[in-house]
């Protein structure tokens, strides 16, 4: 059994995918497997780097829903979910028909050129136990330009096990007709041993010569195709993650470009209310949270903006604000993001008034950029100034009830953000989890509400109180018997649901964030931390001046929540302590993060995580933990334990939108009731949330990309 959960703002996701299609044509198309090819065969390609496709697939007896991304340049992985006709593996009817999850890869040897073809190796089916679909094979492609005639792209290669020897094809695209291409396949794959061909009677192909053609559009392919009297279709979608944007950012607030009236130094520092046309202008940049210092002909600024994708953008933006509203005596500015009010990045500008005149187009970037340095930004100096800087409370005074600011709509997936005189208030009215592929049914779902309110109790402490209301779900009865010598900590998630009450709490605790020294930062947490456990404990993050890695350690001392879901406990308790090393590969976008310790059912060992974002957002990751954990539930054997495992999908909205976004939405595919190598759920990861904001933003982008735009 398999999950499936949706993240935030995924009705904007959905939204956006209504966009796709006015994309550019791409290339190399997947076969009904996924993995770029003909009709069924795989040829020698893989798409362009950051290619994300899905797509569905059918000819009988099999139907077959899949998913590829050129995960490195020439490295494609792809997953699918088939389903074939006419079978009943189990005696639950509502099951249906057998259905079965494979993982394919290639990787190309030697890309085309010259005369030389592309050649690449491919195995499918490769992970699992039941593994019906085993196939590895060697295969070359070559595109001839015929002139008149068009263009043909020639594959041939051999394969084994399910793949029978020789097998090949021709892509031809017929001169005039864009977009338009015809295909000839003949398919090697051995059908007659195929899983349930003889046992349930499935119809069984013979393979041979396929014919097909196909269209393109946009990121859209459609295929038909034909193969000894069956009939066959293949709908796909192309993504490109490699680009930054898919629609023009026409809704971006327009640039402040008039200077308003000026007062001096000496009001700014000693006359709070004189900064209410400076944090009006901010607060229309979406910049809620800043604070101000005046030191000597210095403007201090802390900034936290939670909208804006791109470091330098949000940095340009709230840089020239200041620099329009700042009095004729300033001289330098100083200006530091902030995330969960830890102090990220800052960035100098030792000649204010040259920058006052680059917003204005007095100057232009080469004069400008002597005077600027970005660095991460100073704990001592950031402490200092949260005893001198004025905020939105000095500049307009303190709150005197009601709703201050609302964001979001209250819609499926949005969440709805309301802030008040108390804390701020967030709602989302429809959020869903799923099971995927658990012997009683093939998706069970889990819809409910959640709802979190949160008090800032001082600069960097607050509290935070979460619920949930169920509003349907039939989760509870997915989850089978746990065969694991562990104890508990997860595979009672089946109980949670069906004797816990429709509206429970999921949480509430109380947390500091502390920036004690440069670049180390910790997030400490105490209360009831989620839904199945409650302690106390922290993370603390290390940093380093340079280089693309970083060291972290988290510690909990826990104790198991009872299923009712209020402030009952079961006896069980634990201490989790786990070390941490994070390494960047900047050229690629990957992270290889390594976790080692203790974990949450007691089990000693490593989790082992990869993952990969493109420029436009998009990221995707795996995971696989080893302990010395005695799980035998199946697939696990005495022999062979289970081990944790899973991938997860994050997708930026921001690329989709008119208006830079910051959300994302998430995705995931892992077991669900499995007990090795489980984590605490605590408030934060800190190196998750430095990476997206900092690391990535300046080794890729540069700290100047979008810079006031």
């Amino acid at each position: 059994m398999w999950t499936f959960t949706s993240g935030e703002h995924l009705m904007r996701g959905v939204c956006a995918a209504a966009l796709l299609v006015a994309g550019t044509a791409l290339a190399t198309p997947g076969a009904q497997t996924g993995q770029s090819g003909l009709v069924h065969m795989p040829d020698a390609r893989v798409a362009d780097d950051g290619t994300w496709r899905i797509g569905a697939a059918h000819m009988e007896p099999y139907s077959a829903l899949w998913s590829s991304i050129t995960l490195l340049p020439r490295l494609e992985v792809s997953g699918r979910f088939t389903r074939i006709a006419d079978t009943k593996p189990f005696e639950n009817t509502e099951y249906g028909a057998h259905k079965d999850k494979a993982f394919d890869a290639k990787f190309v040897l030697f890309e085309e050129r010259g005369t030389w073809p592309a050649i690449a190796v491919g195995i499918q089916d490769f992970l699992g136990d039941s593994r019906l679909f085993d196939a590895a094979y060697l295969v070359a492609s070559k595109s001839i330009d015929a002139g008149l005639a068009g263009q043909f792209d020639l594959t041939a290669g051999v394969g084994r096990d399910r793949i029978d020897g020789a097998f090949g094809g021709v892509r031809w695209h017929p001169p005039g007709l864009t977009g338009v291409r015809v295909l000839v396949e003949w398919d090697a794959y051995d059908y007659d041993n195929d899983f349930y061909a003889r046992t349930h009677q499935v119809p069984a192909r013979t393979g041979g010569l396929t014919y097909a053609a196909e269209y393109t559009r946009g990121w859209v392919t459609a295929q038909g195709a034909w193969q000894d009297g069956y009939w066959g279709a293949n709908l796909q979608l192309s993504v490109p993650l490699h680009r930054r944007t898919f629609v023009p950012r026409h809704d971006e607030p327009r640039p402040v470009t008039v200077v308003p009236p000026q007062t001096t130094l000496a009001e700014w520092r000693d006359a709070p209310e004189s900064l209410q046309p400076l944090f009006r202008s901010l607060a229309a940049e979406g910049i809620s949270d800043a604070q101000l210092a005046v030191d000597g002909d210095r403007l201090i600024v802390s900034i936290a903006e939670r909208r804006m994708s791109m470091l330098g953008r949000a940095a340009g933006r709230a840089a020239r604000v200041v620099a329009l509203h700042a009095p004729p005596d300033a001289k330098q500015l100083e200006l530091t993001i902030t995330e969960f009010r830890l102090p990220l990045v800052t960035y100098r500008f030792a000649d204010l008034p040259l920058l006052r005149a680059y917003f204005t187009g007095m100057a232009d970037a080469a004069a400008l950029q002597p005077s600027l340095s970005v660095a991460y930004a100073d704990a001592a100096t950031q402490r200092a100034l949260e005893h001198t800087a004025h905020g939105w409370h000095e500049v307009f005074g303190p709150p005197r009830g009601g709703v201050r600011a609302r964001t979001g709509s209250p819609v499926f997936g949005v969440p709805l953000s309301v802030r008040t005189s108390a804390g701020v208030l967030r709602v989302q009215p429809l959020r869903a989890s799923f099971t995927f592929n658990d012997p009683n049914g093939v998706l069970k779902h889990d819809l409910y509400t959640s709802a979190s309110f949160t008090q800032w109790l001082g600069r960097r402490s607050y509290m935070t109180a979460a619920g949930r209301l169920t509003l349907d779900e039939n989760i509870s009865d997915t989850i089978g018997v746990s065969n694991s010598e562990l104890p508990r900590v997860r595979s009672d998630v089946g109980r949670y649901r069906r004797e816990g009450e429709r509206l429970r709490l999921q949480a509430l605790y109380g947390a500091h964030l502390a920036n004690p020294m440069d670049r180390v930062y910790a997030w400490l947490s105490a209360g009831l931390l989620e839904e199945m456990f409650a302690g106390g404990g922290g993370e603390v993050l290390y940093l380093p001046q340079a280089g693309n890695w970083a060291l972290g350690a988290s510690a909990y001392a826990v104790r198991q929540r009872d299923y009712r879901g209020g402030f009952g406990f079961f006896d069980y308790q634990t201490v989790t302590a786990l070390v941490s090393h994070h390494y960047r590969v900047p050229r690629f976008g990957l992270t290889f993060t390594t976790r080692a310790g203790r974990f949450l059912a007691g089990d000693l060992g490593a989790r082992f995580e990869v993952r990969r974002r493109f420029k436009s957002g998009f990221e995707v990751g795996a995971w696989y933990t080893v302990t010395d954990a005695n799980d035998i539930t199946s697939p696990g054997t005495p022999d062979d334990p289970y081990h944790d495992k899973g991938l997860y999908l994050r997708f930026a909205v921001g690329p989709f939108l008119p208006r830079d976004n910051a959300a994302v939405v998430d995705f995931s595919l892992a077991p669900w009731a499995r007990d090795p190598g489980q984590m605490v759920r605590a408030p934060g990861r800190l190196y998750e949330l430095f990476e997206r904001r900092l690391l990535l933003n300046l080794e890729e982008f540069g700290p100047w990309s979008d810079f006031g735009y």
